[in-house]
């Protein structure tokens, strides 16, 4: 028996937003930080079969879903600390969601050498990150600021700095 091809996720973009939005419907299936159970993603590699026609690769199974629902909450995570000036704002980029992080030819040369420690932001040198909102909205914000408050303390603490 031949093995079977894995799932190619970039020859065809919207099997992703296909994906996010069937996570995004049963939102009340998420636990802590955005996790979801192996039912839902079972589901959502039952509705990718039953609904949209496979281009290339191998089928999107739960255990794929899975994997590529981690990748992108940890990409979420990364965008998240640019939002917070952890990233660029020492080297003076934003990532907008016109031009992405607007690289222009005088500044290749650092971008060059960013992407080598950060490769996760390769593709966003001039583009967005289309994902960022739906994910935004599955998965629990942090909270951070100065004296957010906590029900369970007794007095409001400083998460200044924290992520």
């Amino acid at each position: 028996m031949a093995p079977m091809d894995s799932a190619k996720w970039m020859e065809n973009p919207e099997d992703l937003t296909n994906i996010l939005q069937f996570l995004y419907s049963p939102k009340s299936y998420t636990g802590q930080g955005g996790d979801f159970d192996k039912t839902v993603f079972s589901e959502a590699a039952a509705y990718m079969a039953k609904e949209f026609l496979l281009k290339a690769g191998g089928p999107k199974t739960a255990n794929c879903i899975a994997d590529k629902w981690k990748a992108c909450k940890k990409l979420h995570e990364h965008f998240l600390k640019i939002k917070h000036g952890v990233y660029i704002g020492a080297l003076g980029w934003m990532h907008t969601d016109k031009g992405g992080f607007n690289i222009m030819d005088d500044t290749l040369d650092v971008w060059d050498n960013f992407i080598k420690a950060h490769l996760h932001f390769k593709n966003f040198a001039m583009c967005r990150w289309a994902h960022f909102q739906v994910i935004n909205e599955i998965v629990p914000s942090h909270a951070c600021g100065h004296y957010v408050f906590n029900a369970g303390a007794t007095q409001a603490r400083d998460v200044s700095g924290v992520s």
